[in-house]
């Protein structure tokens, strides 16, 4: 059975000022360690799929993210770094669920029949936008970060799917093949001012918007084979980064991380944000599969799943950037990496 997933980021929150007259100190940041959420897949061993939460420091801690819940593929923290939102299934329906990070304060955000899946928490931490095939085939919802006021935005006879919010919220991007071929495009929250971003007639999804940014990231086969592209969020200033697929930017928005079988082996590469046209730098090479790489909040390691020791089986590593000190953190089964937990002036959406 093919498993899809996706992936999401990481770590420490800020905390609120003093709403009185009297002029005070400003609240402390409380830190944390580097947190990394990840989904394990179910085996004849282990029972069910889970979320997992590691926490890395001289040894990893491991706890479960989402208890009583069988996870889907998607999911996102706020930004804060305080809750999830994410897709499970109960009793054979799909719905979103909030959670703490802590595993507490489960709540059911949407109970329609129809799945509903692939929630994204807004910059401002007060709306999440969803996709959901409700009204009959998949469209673009949001509603507020409590379930409340779900509105449909996409109206189309086409899938409109992996809604994505721009830095600044003021738009959300999403990809659809409304004009015959898959495209990316992007709206006004309110479901206004609809642009295509791409205008290509060669496949063009997989958008990630830059954190802090004004650019894109996503994936195309318009040069004939599987590339990744960077572009402005006006679609110009198209580059080309070369042969690559998955991949994300980091939540400082300074790094691109993706993978690519450039070499004959699948391994993952990185490049500035500063000099897209530049060589990315090789960061594996091993000859077992590395994929799915995130770089931490802080830019100073990357997670990724790897088959250098079984080829039947996915383990979870982290790296430096520079791709030194690789640290092996499960031994044997299925698992992604999904998101380092946020910290304050970062932000990492949904995949």
């Amino acid at each position: 059975m093919i498993r899809h997933l996706v992936l999401l980021a990481s770590a420490t929150v800020a905390l609120g000022a003093c709403t009185s007259d009297r002029p005070t100190a400003p609240r402390p940041v409380v830190s944390r360690p580097d947190e990394l959420l990840a989904i394990k897949f179910a085996d004849t061993f282990e029972g069910p799929d889970s979320l997992f939460i590691y926490t890395l420091g001289d040894t990893v801690r491991r706890r479960l993210a989402v208890p009583a819940l069988m996870p889907g593929f998607n999911g996102s923290w706020s930004p804060d770094g305080e809750r999830l939102a994410v897709e499970a299934t109960v009793d054979g329906n799909t719905d979103i669920y909030a959670i703490g990070a802590d595993g507490s304060g489960l709540l059911r955000l949407t109970t329609h029949p129809s799945p509903d899946t692939r929630p994204v928490w807004s910059p401002d931490g007060t709306r999440i936008a969803f996709e959901s095939d409700r009204d009959g085939n998949s469209e673009i919802y949001v509603m507020r970060a409590d379930g409340t006021r779900q509105t449909r935005l996409t109206f189309s006879d086409f899938e409109d799917r992996r809604p994505l919010w721009s830095a600044d919220g003021s738009r959300i991007i999403f990809d659809s093949r409304r004009d015959g071929n898959s495209e990316i495009y992007s709206f006004r929250t309110d479901g206004t001012g609809l642009v295509n971003l791409t205008n290509n007639p060669a496949t063009d999804i997989f958008a990630r918007v830059q954190p802090n940014g004004s650019r894109l990231l996503f994936t195309s086969l318009r040069s004939g084979s599987v590339e990744k592209y960077v572009m402005n969020l006006d679609g110009s200033g198209l580059i080309s980064l070369g042969s690559g697929f998955g991949g994300d930017w980091s939540p400082t928005g300074k790094y691109v991380t993706f993978s690519s079988r450039r070499s004959g082996d699948t391994e993952i590469y990185a490049v500035h944000s500063d000099s897209l046209a530049a060589s990315p730098r090789r960061l594996t090479t091993s000859a077992g599969k590395d994929e799915a790489p995130l770089i931490s909040p802080d830019d100073s390691m990357v997670a990724f799943t790897t088959a250098r020791h079984d080829l039947s089986s996915l383990d979870l590593y982290v790296m430096r950037l520079d791709g030194s000190n690789a640290r092996r953190l499960t031994n044997g089964g299925f698992t992604y990496p999904l998101a380092w937990r946020p910290r304050p002036g970062t932000t990492r959406q949904g995949q």
